[in-house]
């Protein structure tokens, strides 16, 4: 049995692998959000991050800030830590979450609006220099609803089912996703192999099952700017079952973020 689950999740691995696109210069995870329609209108083709920025991609971009002596973005872009002790204080993530290499998976938070549109620009020179003139930026919130439903215009959660544990299967009664859980009075399977979290509060950007576009975490773990409105998609480890589905949205303040937001960069 567990032989054929490891088997399994090898397999879905390595769908997700070979979904990705890269567009050299180190600007790889990428995966193809195809054409469609959405109510009559249609959405073109573009490239969606596999999961949110993680810390150790947005270290690289302020290392980049800091070499070229660009301090008026590096001071924009400086992810503002203190966000971890709101509401109540939590010196211990304010001091390690973004500096301690054994996070480095995990999602980039505390991060304000211009600070993720500079991490945009600055993939989009990354990808010029590899000779492609390509746009990135944050997706709409019709983009990103669209991502999230992974082909299934019905879809109330990135997966299949109206609930937030799987509804079938070898995992069935399992969580997928990382979100307050309120209310969810029974235990789910415990499977070290995959859906493990490792969460104390956030979870690694790749984490749980991927979505029918191969995307991670587009429910839950950390809620998601976006382009057009300032409020967040997604919902994060703080939402709760409600909050976390493809339709809803939450506030946020743009200018500093906090440590319940991230983001999901697009490239067209």
């Amino acid at each position: 049995m567990k032989q054929s689950l490891l088997f399994l999740i090898t397999l879905l691995l390595c769908a997700s692998s070979f979904a990705q696109k890269s567009f050299g210069e180190g600007v790889t995870g990428y995966v193809t959000i195809p054409a469609g329609k959405v109510e009559g209108k249609e959405i073109p083709q573009f490239y969606m991050s596999a999961t949110e920025v993680t810390n150790a991609q947005y270290r690289e971009f302020l290392d980049a800030l800091r070499a070229s002596g660009d301090t008026a973005r590096l001071k924009a872009a400086w992810p503002d830590s203190t966000q971890w002790n709101q509401p109540v204080p939590n010196p211990v993530w304010a001091e390690n979450y973004f500096h301690q290499k054994a996070y480095d998976h995990y999602p980039m938070v505390c991060v304000s609006k211009r600070g993720a549109y500079l991490y945009c620009e600055w993939l989009a020179g990354k990808i010029k220099k590899g000779g492609r003139n390509l746009h990135v930026s944050l997706p709409t919130e019709e983009q990103w609803d669209y991502a999230a439903r992974g082909g299934d215009s019905t879809a109330i959660y990135p997966w299949k089912g109206k609930t937030t544990k799987a509804e079938k299967g070898q995992y069935k009664g399992t969580y997928l996703a990382n979100y307050r859980r309120v209310g969810d009075l029974d235990t789910p399977p415990v499977d070290t192999t995959k859906f493990n979290d490792h969460a104390d509060i956030t979870a690694p950007a790749e984490s749980y099952l991927p979505n029918g576009y191969k995307l991670y975490n587009m429910a839950g773990n950390v809620a998601e700017m976006i382009a057009d409105h300032d409020y967040t998609k997604g919902g994060s480890y703080w939402s709760s079952r409600e909050g976390i589905k493809i339709s809803e949205h939450e506030n946020y303040n743009t200018a500093k973020g906090n440590s319940m937001v991230g983001f999901r960069p697009i490239i067209w």
